[in-house]
């Protein structure tokens, strides 16, 4: 019974660092990615081209903001950001409605990736996608 309340005990202490963290210290200190999924595709703030650069082999997070879709699979689904040969590696982000932060690790090829969405989200849905750069 003691092992079990001291065990209790270490594991809400635990869930109240958790909660009490800030989150930019749990998720690192890596630079945020933003990106907008919008109706008119993917987009990056700042950016006149939907691109972006992150080094081989690095933590990437990125900020998704996920605007309302002009069409959507059932279970709320609006657009993926998929790269196809990089699925097993976690690059296949599910999104809906909404800001979703994930933190992914950088290919270790260096190269030109396609970013896309396989989710149908409407008429631009064709050329809903991006390109990821990867530098050594």
């Amino acid at each position: 019974m003691i092992k079990r309340n001291r065990a209790l005990l270490i594991v809400l202490f635990t869930l109240g660092i958790l909660v009490l963290s800030p989150a930019d210290t749990l998720l690192g200190d890596e630079p945020v990615i933003e990106i907008i999924a919008g109706e008119d595709g993917f987009k990056v703030p700042g950016k006149k081209k939907p691109e972006i650069t992150v080094k081989a082999n690095s933590v990437v997070r990125l900020r998704i903001t996920v605007e309302q879709g002009e069409a959507r699979r059932k279970d709320g689904v609006v657009h993926t950001f998929t790269i196809k040969e990089l699925i097993g590696q976690g690059w296949h982000l599910i999104l809906k409605e909404g800001t979703h932060e994930f933190m992914l690790t950088a290919p270790s090829q260096p190269g030109k990736y396609r970013v896309e969405c396989m989710v149908f989200c409407g008429e631009i849905h064709q050329d809903m996608s991006m390109t990821m750069t990867v530098v050594p």
